[in-house]
C-alpha cells in the first residue's frame, strides 16, 4: 500500500475509535477524556512516521537523477560522475592477414630508408622466394579522451597506443609490447605533448590498410608544441615547435671517419618549426604548410657539421558525385625534409675529409594522389599512388655514393572495403612497391592483405 493511502486509513481508523468511545454512555467523561487524549499521541505518532516515510522517498527521488550517467559534450562521450568532465573510450581491434608474393618484407612497405636494406634486390635469391605468409593484431589500438569547460577555454587530453612495439614472438604468445601513439594536452587553441607533425596533412591522407600506407604520406608523431587560430569560415592556422632529428645520412666513399647524425649521437642544437594554413569549405578542403630546421653530423673527431632543412607543401581534397566520389592529391618540396614522409630518401649528404667536411641537404620532392567511391551503402573502393624522391647525386659524385643508396621510392595501394554494420570493416589490398637505388640493382615487392577491422 502506498505511504498516502497508508497515511489516510490510519487517521480514518483512529478517528471511527476516537468517535466511537465518545460515544459509548457508560463511560465516565474524565475516562473517555484520557482515552481520547491517548488515541491522539498514537495518531500523532502515525502520522509523524508516515511523514518520515515520505521524507526518504523524496530523498531517493532526488539521488537517483544524480546517479545516472549523463551524455557528455563530444559525440560517444560521458561526464565523469561529480565533474563537468566529458570522457570517451574508443579504438578498434585489427586482423591483419598478410601474403608477401616474393618475399618477407616485413609489417610496412614505405619505409626501407636510406639504405633500402630490408627490400631485396631484382634477380636475388631473397627476391626469387616462395612468398611468405603470417597473420597478426599488432595494430589494435586504444585510446582515452577527456573535454573539460574552463575559464582558459576548452582542456582536451588525449593519450593512444597501439601493440607495435618491441617484443613479440611466434612460437608461444604473440606478445607484443604497448607503444606510445599520442599524448597530449590542448588548453584553448594551445597544445603541448606528442602528436602528429603540424607538416602532416591527416585530412588528405588515402584509405589505406598497410601499416605504413603510400610513399609520400606523412610520418612522425613527436613532441610538439603548437598555437591554432580559427579566422572564421572554415580558415585555420597552426604554428609549431617541434623535436629536431637527422636520421639518414648518404656519405661519400672518400669520408673515412665514421659519421654519425643526431639520432646516432650528434647534437640537435635547434628545434624544427612548422607552419600549415587550412580552408574548409562544404565539398572539400586545401592545405599548405611549411617546415624549417637544421641537420647535423659528429664524426667524432672533433669535426661537426650542420645545413639548414626547409620543405614547403600543399594538398587539396574534393568530394562530389552526391559525396560518393573523393579525390586527393599532395605534393612537397625542399631539402633534407624526407624524414617527414615516408619511403625515406637520405636527409644529408657528407662529402670532404677531416676538417674539411660538407654535410648538405638532400633535394627531395614526391607527394600522393588517390580516388575513393562508394559503390553501395556497404561497398567502397581505394586506389592510391604515392612517390617520394631523394637527389643525392646532385652532392656527391655517383660513384662515390654509397651502394643501395636509396633514389626513388614509389608504391600503389588498390582495395575494396565492405562494412556491413557500423564500426566494422573488411578490407582486401594489393600493394606493390618499387625502389630505385645508387650503385645497385632496385626491388619491388608485392603483397597482398586482408583486413578485419572491429571499432569501440
Amino acid at each position: 500500500m502506498k505511504t498516502g493511502k497508508l497515511n489516510a486509513a490510519l487517521m480514518v481508523s483512529c478517528a471511527t475509535i476516537v468517535l466511537s468511545v465518545a460515544a459509548s454512555p457508560g463511560l465516565a467523561g474524565d475516562t473517555v477524556a484520557m482515552r481520547k487524549a491517548a488515541l491522539q499521541d498514537k495518531l500523532n505518532g502515525l502520522t509523524a512516521r508516515v511523514e518520515r516515510l515520505e521524507a526518504i522517498r523524496a530523498a531517493a527521488r532526488r539521488i537517483t537523477p544524480a546517479a545516472a550517467v549523463e551524455s557528455g559534450s563530444k559525440p560517444r562521450s560521458w561526464k565523469l560522475p561529480g565533474t563537468n568532465t566529458s570522457m570517451q573510450i574508443g579504438g578498434f581491434a585489427q586482423l591483419d592477414l598478410i601474403y608477401d608474393i616474393n618475399a618477407n618484407s616485413g609489417d610496412g612497405l614505405s619505409s626501407n630508408g636510406a639504405s633500402g636494406a630490408s627490400f631485396p634486390s631484382t634477380g636475388s635469391a631473397a627476391a626469387n622466394g616462395q612468398g611468405n605468409f603470417r597473420l597478426h593484431a599488432k595494430r589494435s589500438r586504444f585510446y582515452i579522451r577527456t573535454w573539460t569547460p574552463t575559464d582558459w577555454g576548452e582542456l582536451e587530453t588525449r593519450i593512444e597506443g597501439d601493440f607495435q612495439g618491441t617484443g613479440g614472438n611466434q612460437i608461444i604468445t604473440n606478445s607484443n609490447a604497448f607503444r606510445l601513439r599520442h599524448a597530449y594536452g590542448r588548453l584553448g587553441p594551445f597544445l603541448a605533448g606528442q602528436t602528429n607533425s603540424v607538416f602532416r596533412f591527416g585530412d588528405f591522407e588515402p584509405r589505406v590498410f598497410e601499416d605504413r600506407g603510400p610513399a609520400g604520406k606523412g610520418a612522425p608523431r613527436q613532441g610538439i608544441v603548437s598555437y591554432t587560430h580559427s579566422f572564421g569560415g572554415g580558415t585555420t592556422a597552426i604554428v609549431s615547435v617541434e623535436n629536431p632529428e637527422t636520421t639518414r645520412a648518404a656519405t661519400a666513399a672518400l669520408v673515412t671517419v665514421p659519421v654519425v647524425v643526431s639520432g646516432g649521437g650528434a647534437p640537435d642544437r635547434v628545434p624544427d618549426f612548422a607552419l600549415a594554413l587550412k580552408h574548409k569549405w562544404s565539398s572539400g578542403m586545401v592545405q599548405v604548410g611549411a617546415l624549417f630546421g637544421e641537420h647535423n653530423i659528429d664524426d667524432g673527431a672533433g669535426n661537426q657539421g650542420s645545413d639548414l632543412l626547409w620543405g614547403v607543401q600543399a594538398a587539396l581534397r574534393l568530394t562530389f558525385n552526391e559525396k560518393r566520389t573523393s579525390i586527393g592529391v599532395l605534393g612537397f618540396y625542399g631539402y633534407g625534409i624526407s624524414r617527414a614522409f615516408r619511403g625515406q630518401p637520405a636527409e644529408i649528404a657528407v662529402s670532404g675529409i677531416g676538417n674539411a667536411i660538407s654535410v648538405d641537404s638532400v633535394r627531395n620532392f614526391g607527394g600522393y594522389a588517390w580516388i575513393r567511391h562508394q559503390w553501395t551503402e556497404t561497398i567502397q573502393t581505394n586506389l592510391a599512388y604515392g612517390r617520394n624522391d631523394g637527389d643525392v647525386e646532385s652532392h656527391i659524385s655517383k660513384a662515390l655514393i654509397p651502394v643501395r643508396t636509396l633514389d626513388v621510392h614509389w608504391t600503389i595501394h588498390a582495395n575494396i572495403v565492405y562494412e556491413p554494420i557500423k564500426n566494422v570493416a573488411f578490407a582486401v589490398e594489393y600493394i606493390m612497391v618499387k625502389s630505385q637505388f645508387h650503385n645497385a640493382r632496385e626491388s619491388t615487392v608485392q603483397r597482398v592483405q586482408f583486413s578485419a577491422v572491429y571499432k569501440f
